[in-house]
């Protein structure tokens, strides 16, 4: 296997300097998320690459910051997603 999603953060390699410099994470749903938040200046963004955020994510974001906003979707799964990435987090 050569792609784990479980295990990446899109946009993190794009973004870990905006990170290191905000000393926050912004973490949402998808790829188009990250995309439209850094087209529009944001640079401290990556996405989970779903509403299943892994332990391994976690741990990759907090190499970076211990501060991680959580912006999931409004609908009942991104709201139960980000009750239970809260508690990994």
């Amino acid at each position: 296997e050569l792609y784990h999603k479980s295990q990446i953060l899109y946009g993190l390699f794009q973004c870990k300097q905006g990170i290191k410099s905000e000393d926050n994470c912004l973490l949402v749903e998808g790829y188009m998320d990250v995309l439209s938040l850094y087209q529009g200046g944001i640079k401290n963004v990556v996405a989970s690459s779903g509403t299943s955020l892994t332990e391994d994510q976690v741990k990759l974001i907090s190499r970076i910051t211990k501060n991680v906003t959580v912006l999931y979707d409004g609908d009942k799964a991104g709201i139960n997603a980000a009750i239970r990435g809260t508690d990994m987090l």
